[in-house]
């Protein structure tokens, strides 16, 4: 949270990402990183607009698309965050918390059986919270 303060988002996001890896069930950790990769306000028209021409200019970059994802998903936007992880996943088919953040668009969808396939491929990709969502998801499945 140091980090977050001294505006260092970059470094903050790395630890926070890190701290899930080790308690993926702490609640507070996966506020906390959501504050800080999406921001603590309701994104306007033209962050949007800048947040997708940085997405666009990289679209190998990961945090360009979770910071865009994140502002969408303030905005309920959870179509259009769908289809920036399907396009980001075309050219990254290896990134495993790209399929952990798909995992939960798919959640917010009510799509619980495409949630669990990805969160079951995050964790195959060594994502420890992808273990984590996938067994949370599975009670919703029948398993």
């Amino acid at each position: 949270w140091q980090y977050h303060t001294a505006a260092r988002k970059q470094d903050a996001l790395r630890v926070y990402d890190l701290a899930a890896e080790l308690a993926p069930t702490n609640q507070e950790v996966q506020k906390r990183r959501a504050v800080i990769a999406a921001g603590p306000t309701r994104p306007s028209p033209d962050a949007i607009a800048e947040l997708q021409r940085k997405a666009r200019a990289a679209p190998n970059d990961f945090r360009a698309h979770q910071e865009l994802a994140y502002a969408l998903a303030r905005l309920r936007g959870f179509d259009e965050e769908l289809q920036l992880w399907n396009d980001y996943l075309t050219n990254n088919p290896e990134d495993g918390q790209a399929y952990l953040e798909r995992s939960g668009t798919y959640f917010y969808l009510g799509r619980n059986k495409e949630a669990w396939t990805d969160a079951r491929t995050a964790c195959s990709l060594g994502i420890s919270e992808g273990c984590v969502r996938a067994k949370q998801v599975e009670p919703a499945l029948g398993k």
